[in-house]
């Protein structure tokens, strides 16, 4: 039977076989889950990213900056279904977050260039009448990292779901994610 291909792009500082990563292989046994490890340095990322993006994917799961690395490379041709898991939706919530990063390489001002996926992001895509009917949200409503309350129902709209898990940034039940994995495949 074929498998199906999940890629799985991780979080700042992160790897690809963080406890999500581990989470995920764990839960999506069923599928072929490709967790690579990114570099830490932005534009080193996002250029890996592009290039995997070349590849046939019938999902791909994002969490916190991985969401970031995605958009950095979205095109409306991503015809792949796209599970977001607590994306960086404002610009201070990374920028803060660099104290907890080892090693990091790139510096704040510099990721004030990457093209963020913001409310302007959605209210784009809102004005352009750009339905995510294969896109799905998970956010965390304790999250400690980004805020999602300023969220407003026009801008969930665009998902085909959404869930708030009682969380925090590093989210530890990732349940959801296998039967929402399922029902998308």
């Amino acid at each position: 039977m074929y498998k199906k291909n999940i890629l799985y792009l991780h979080g700042l500082g992160g790897r690809g076989d963080d406890y999500i990563g581990k989470e995920l292989k764990k839960y999506l046994a069923f599928t072929k889950l490709y967790c690579p490890t990114l570099h830490p340095s932005s534009n080193i990322a996002i250029n890996s990213v592009s290039s995997l993006l070349k590849k046939d994917w019938d999902l791909i799961i994002t969490f916190s900056f991985g969401s970031l690395l995605l958009k950095e490379n979205w095109s409306e041709e991503i015809a792949t279904p796209v599970i977001f898991i607590n994306p960086l939706f404002e610009q201070t919530s990374y920028v803060n977050f660099f104290k907890y990063i080892p090693n990091f390489t790139t510096t704040p001002t510099s990721l004030y260039k990457i093209k963020k996926i913001d409310r302007d992001f959605f209210r784009n895509c809102i004005s352009k009448n750009v339905a995510f009917s294969n896109k799905y949200l998970i956010y965390s409503n304790q999250d400690e990292v980004s805020d999602y309350s300023h969220l407003k129902k026009s801008e969930l709209n665009i998902f085909k779901e959404v869930f708030a898990l009682n969380e925090k940034h590093n989210i530890k039940d990732l349940s959801v994610i296998k039967s929402l994995v399922k029902r998308i495949l």
